[in-house]
């Protein structure tokens, strides 16, 4: 196999590739120049084929490389949907956990306000039966039984004592 030099494969030929000494010879015998041509020509198209052929094979490989890699990323979008539906479930367990939870601390702050209404109706209530308490007091203090039942006593004592 020979190699052009760089003037016939850029000018000439028009392509960067080996030739076999076939074809160079084959070259070298034809003496028209249509003839020159058409086995330039061909022998373009031929590298032209096979550049698109090369192409069509990269271009292949590099489709079926992407739709390798589209699978891959539909297989994490759902992946991921289904973990997104998961949690979706989950949140809305625990946001019902939560409107519960709420409900029942608002019945729970019903009854802590319940309470603290009976509670202030009650301590009004003994705050208006406490000045009666404090006069019913202060009547037993007053009485004159309990301050004079202790000189009855000690002058029966001293009756008796005394033999009267």
């Amino acid at each position: 196999m020979i190699k052009l030099n760089a003037t016939i494969q850029k000018h000439i030929i028009g392509m960067d590739t080996v030739i076999t000494e076939e074809l160079f010879d084959k070259f070298k015998k034809v003496s028209s120049i249509a003839d020159k041509r058409y086995i330039t020509f061909r022998e373009m198209m031929v590298h032209t084929m096979d550049a698109s052929n090369r192409e069509c094979l990269i271009l292949s490989q590099t489709i079926k490389m992407l739709n390798n890699e589209f699978e891959k990323l539909l297989q994490k979008v759902e992946i991921n949907q289904k973990n997104n539906n998961a949690l979706n479930t989950e949140m809305f367990k625990i946001q019902t956990k939560t409107n519960e939870n709420n409900l029942k601390i608002n019945i729970y702050l019903k009854q802590i306000a319940s309470l603290e209404k009976k509670l202030q109706e009650t301590q009004s209530k003994v705050a208006e039966m406490e000045p009666m308490l404090n006069v019913g007091e202060m009547e037993v203090e007053r009485t004159p039984t309990i301050t004079q039942i202790i000189p009855i006593a000690e002058h029966v004592q001293n009756n008796v004592n005394e033999g009267k």
